[in-house]
């Protein structure tokens, strides 16, 4: 284990591009560094209505990532390079890119971490070319748990998805593939509600509180 940089996010995921550089959130906004180590700095602006920025997610070019705003519901590409930031999706947020042309997202939450509110979770084609949607969105996911405020969801490289879906008050693990064919479901682990697949889909390593 080698340590980065410090990190004062309760949910620190970030992303890790294909040559080398981490994005991760830090004082509400997102920060890159060298997975060999090497400066932490300051990647994204606070915008007066974002409340924060979170979930990066790299696109194919290695260099862009989509994140999300905390309190504005927006979705935007973010450069690592020279910090530009491109609004790409408004009424939404928690975005994944999915190879080769999608992106995931959910809306905001229906009432709130306490209210424990359920979600859908939306598709929409996307090009990570010119950064712009592609058609309409449609659901792949409904009644998605949102303990934290956010969409409990997780994508494969190969577009296979798995979700902590609530069905008459229970909730259960659910994969399916990216039309939403649903292809397992097993009983939720307990407190276990942060999620990463295996490039295949086959296997999730779980965390939680």
């Amino acid at each position: 284990t080698v340590p980065l940089c410090e990190t004062d996010s309760q949910n620190p995921a970030g992303a890790w591009s294909p040559t080398g550089v981490i994005v991760f959130p830090n004082r509400r906004i997102l920060y890159r560094t060298e997975a060999e180590g090497g400066e932490c700095r300051q990647l994204t602006r606070l915008g007066e209505q974002d409340g924060g920025h979170a979930h990066p997610s790299f696109l194919p070019d290695g260099r862009r990532f989509l994140f999300s705003t905390r309190t504005a519901t927006t979705v935007h590409v973010g450069d690592v390079e020279t910090g530009e930031q491109k609004l790409v999706l408004a009424g939404a947020r928690n975005a994944q890119f999915v190879p080769p042309n999608w992106m995931l997202y959910t809306g905001s939450p229906m009432g709130g971490p306490e209210a424990r509110g359920l979600l859908s979770v939306m598709a929409q084609q996307f090009d990570p070319r010119t950064l712009a949607p592609i058609g309409e969105a449609g659901a792949v996911f409904t009644n998605v748990a949102t303990p934290g405020g956010d969409a409990t969801y997780a994508a494969a490289a190969n577009g296979i998805l798995v979700a902590v879906r609530v069905e008459d008050g229970h909730p259960a693990l659910v994969w399916t593939t990216s039309d939403g064919t649903v292809t397992d479901t097993v009983s939720h682990p307990g407190n276990a509600w942060t999620y990463a697949p295996s490039r295949d889909g086959s296997r999730i390593a779980l965390g939680g509180w």
